[in-house]
């Protein structure tokens, strides 16, 4: 990875930190709804798969240890980065618009099934089975939500900046 790419990605991250803890609206025991996948797919989109991995996964984590959601960092981790970096893969270099659209929606799909598997298996040491079952569904509303403004953010970011910024390979 060269410096500049480097430099890119935390700088990326930093900003995924950022907005995430900007707005934190507490949801009960599955975290809080944010704004973050704005900038988690606006790195995806601009800079591809590995800025919008590290960017996701460690900018979302950080956030998380930050925001006292300390339990939740791993799950963070790899929802937010596999929504980055398959973000990334599908809609990087693309021109096809419903491959583009693919991409948005899979990896929303991703983040949403780990956070729910993720809260399934924090809540069941505590509450039993159905118990975790019923309170990981209950995230699920909020987190399409985040996937649907990260979405539609970060695509009106990425098409008014992607020509402005030179690539960073």
């Amino acid at each position: 990875m060269t410096t500049k790419k480097l430099t890119i990605t935390a700088l990326m991250a930093a900003l995924v930190t950022i907005v995430t803890m900007v707005i934190a609206i507490p949801i009960g025991l599955q975290g809080y709804l944010n704004f973050g996948d704005i900038l988690i797919f606006s790195s995806a989109l601009i800079f591809g798969p590995e800025v919008g991995f590290i960017a996701g996964g460690l900018g979302s984590a950080l956030a998380d240890l930050l925001s006292g959601y300390a339990a939740w960092i791993p799950i963070t981790l790899l929802a937010k980065g596999l929504e980055g970096y398959i973000a990334g893969k599908m809609c990087y270099r693309t021109k096809s618009k419903k491959q583009y659209f693919l991409g948005i929606c899979l990896s929303g799909f991703v983040m949403v099934f780990t956070y729910y598997i993720g809260g399934v298996i924090l809540v069941f040491s505590s509450e039993g089975f159905k118990a975790a079952l019923s309170s990981a569904l209950s995230a699920v509303p909020f987190n399409i939500l985040q996937v649907i403004s990260g979405g539609i953010g970060g695509s009106m970011i990425a098409f008014l900046l992607k020509d402005r910024i030179e690539k960073v390979s």
